[in-house]
Parts: structure tokens; C-alpha cells; sequence
């Protein structure tokens, strides 16, 4: 089945709201954009847009319609100086819908795509769809670490959503291993845009560089990876304090990671952390992670071809990890065989680039669809 026209919902906090305000879209862009060049902060982001956000690039603007208005910062091209999500930025545009033009909409559709965290809305274009006979795919962005190391019953992996009552295809970005299936697809890594990234041609001046902070919801491997090559000589460690006094503004990120040989992007609350990518797109900087406890998204992360990717064990309801003698040789080998390092490095900046961007998720999502719905 081909989709030409695609109604989306996405989740409430990317929106403005059910109506949509027509004459305000320019004047608020443009209020965005000075806000930004003066450096104000206090913008909302939400990363589920970095996963179908390009679905306009793909589709056309009039072909995508998007039910609410997203809000105008999420347009502007330009990052600011404390934004946790650059990605986020550079949004193209789709079509902006009302609740008064919705069922004009929902007559010329092929498919529907919709956030669980969409609240009333969702729950109005599903029922309205399932009348019609749309094909709904539902999108599942939350982080869920309390089904690790539990075998998921079909009612619990997808949320309380049955497959044909409520949807025909369920993309689920937390997809434990062993549990993807035709109808329940992955969506990590997280994807990057990476225009909207700019790195400084610097020298490597440290070993290994990491910026987080400690949370009681994170996985173990966390801290304990962070405690291990903390101690590696001229490396480069920031553990912010909870209050954030501490965190990088957004270019001083790029530069600690342009600087660096390798980077360290350990789990948070899942597997999946921005870094991952992120780090891909800094020039040479070898990525050190866990392997995924979790489905994922091709082009696959690859032990020793475009990362080191240490083992984690499940014990006590969290991923630790599983042998520190190993990973601390590897970072051992690598440092210290820098044409390899740089390989490899470059091997996973090509598998971002070709398929870890905000273009390559979505179209994947939409050929995805473009499958199930034949």
C-alpha cells in the first residue's frame, strides 16, 4: 500500500492544542526566533518528534497533517545555546489541523499515526480511523525499565492496546529483545538530525570524555561504567549535580566531544540515550556503550566495527555491568592503536548518517507501514 496522505497525533506537549489558530504560525516562528538569538530559555521539547519528524520531507507538506500546532520554536533552524535537544529543531512543516477539520481530514487519509501520550485527541482519531477502516499505527515513546527481566504478557508490551481492535501496527521504542514481531516494531537508537549539529575542528586532547548526572531510575551499568574509565588518565569526566548548575551549554558539548577519542554513553532509565548518535556525529570520536538490552533499528551496533560495546547482566532489577576487566582493555587497546580507533569511529558515523537521522527513522517508519498495510 502506498501512503500519499498521513494524518499524525502527536503527543500533547508538542502542541498548542486541539484548535488551531491559523494567523499566528509566522508571528510566533518569528518571536521564537529572537527569543532564541537572545539566548532565553524555557522552551518545551519533547524527543518523540525526532522519530517521525521528516515525514513532511518525505510525504509534502499538504500530503502530512498534523492534528494540533506544533510549537513555533520547534521550526526555527537555529539551536540555542542551552537546548537538551538540538534534533528537535529544524522541523518541516506538515499541515496544521482543528478538531473542526478532522473528519474533512479523516476522508482523505490512507493511514493514521499516533502518540499513546496523545491524549483526548488520540483517543478520538483511533475510534474515528477504526470506524472508517484507517489503518492506525501507534507510536509508544515511553521508557519503560520496569518490564526488564520479565516475560511480557501480548496486553502489557503494547499498553492495553489490542492488535486489530485498536491498531494494525505498533512501533514501541522500549521493545525488549526477543519481542519484535510483523506487527510490534523497534524504534531505537534515538535519531539525530544532523544539520543541526556543528562541531569545531579541535584537537583530541582527551581519552575518553562523559557529561550526565546520577538518578535513582537509571540502570546500574550507569554509574559503574562512569566510576571504571573514570579513572583512565587524561580523560574527561562531568557528574552534574541534580540541581543542573553544573550542565554544558550546548556548544561546549560539541566541543568535549569533538576534543575527545572516545565517548562514553551508558543506559539511563533503558538502553537508549541521545548520546548514542550524538556521538556518531562527532568527528572520530569512538562510542563506548552497552550492548542493547533492547530491539533496535538498523544499521545494527556492532562490537569492535563501529563501537566497543561492553556486556551487562540483569541481577537485582537493573542491568549491571557484567565485566569491567574486558571493557577496561578495550579502552586500553584502542587508545593506544588510534588508526583502528579512528576506523571504527568513522564506520558507526556512517551508520548514523545513512540511517540514524530523523530522515532515515521516519522513512522507515512509513515504509514500515507501507508493508503492514499492503
Amino acid at each position: 500500500m502506498k501512503i500519499k496522505r498521513l494524518l499524525v497525533v502527536p503527543c500533547d506537549t508538542l502542541v498548542q492544542g486541539k484548535e488551531v489558530a491559523r494567523r499566528t504560525s509566522f508571528f510566533g516562528e518569528a518571536a521564537s526566533f529572537l527569543a532564541i538569538k537572545l539566548g532565553r530559555s524555557g522552551f518545551s521539547y519533547d524527543g518523540e518528534i525526532q522519530f517521525y519528524g521528516d515525514f513532511p520531507a518525505l510525504l509534502g507538506k499538504e500530503h502530512v497533517f498534523v492534528y494540533g500546532r506544533f510549537h513555533p520554536h520547534l521550526y526555527v533552524k537555529h539551536v540555542p545555546k542551552n537546548c537538551p535537544y538540538p534534533s528537535c529543531h529544524g522541523l518541516p512543516k506538515g499541515t496544521a489541523i482543528g478538531s473542526k477539520d478532522l473528519s474533512a481530514v479523516m476522508s482523505q487519509v490512507d493511514a493514521v499515526f499516533v502518540s499513546l501520550r496523545g491524549g483526548e485527541r488520540a483517543q478520538e482519531v483511533l475510534a474515528e480511523a477504526g470506524r472508517r477502516g484507517i489503518p492506525r499505527a501507534l507510536f509508544d515513546f515511553e521508557d519503560y525499565p520496569e518490564i526488564y527481566g520479565r516475560a511480557l504478557a501480548a496486553k502489557e508490551l503494547t499498553a492495553g492496546y489490542a492488535h486489530g481492535k485498536d491498531f494494525e501496527l505498533y512501533f514501541k521504542k522500549e521493545l525488549p529483545l526477543g519481542f519484535r514481531t510483523d506487527t510490534i516494531l523497534p524504534l531505537a537508537p534515538s535519531p539525530v538530525r544532523p544539520e543541526s549539529y556543528r562541531f569545531p575542528n579541535a584537537n583530541k586532547r582527551h581519552a575518553i570524555f562523559y557529561s550526565g548526572r546520577s538518578r535513582p531510575g537509571c540502570q546500574a551499568d550507569r554509574e559503574e561504567a562512569v566510576a571504571l574509565l573514570g579513572k583512565f588518565p587524561g580523560g574527561e569526566f562531568i557528574d552534574h549535580d541534580r540541581r543542573r548548575r553544573s550542565f554544558l551549554t550546548t556548544h561546549e558539548y560539541w566541543r568535549h566531544l569533538a576534543e575527545s577519542r572516545m565517548a562514553l554513553s551508558p543506559s539511563g532509565k533503558s538502553w537508549d540515550s541521545y548520546r548514542h548518535c550524538e556521538v556518531g556525529l562527532a568527528p572520530q570520536t569512538l562510542l563506548i556503550a552497552p550492548k542493547p538490552f533492547i530491539e533496535t533499528a538498523g544499521p545494527q551496533l556492532i562490537d569492535g566495527r563501529n563501537a566497543i560495546l561492553y556486556d551487562t547482566e540483569f541481577r537485582d532489577g537493573k542491568y549491571h555491568l557484567k565485566d569491567a576487566g574486558a571493557l577496561a582493555d578495550a579502552v586500553r587497546y584502542y587508545l593506544s592503536h588510534d588508526d583502528e580507533r579512528k576506523k571504527i569511529a568513522d564506520a558507526w558515523q556512517r551508520d548514523v548518517l545513512s540511517g540514524h537521522t530523523v530522515l532515515g527513522r521516519s522513512c522507515y517508519i512509513l515504509e514500515s507501514m507501507e508493508r503492514a498495510f499492503s
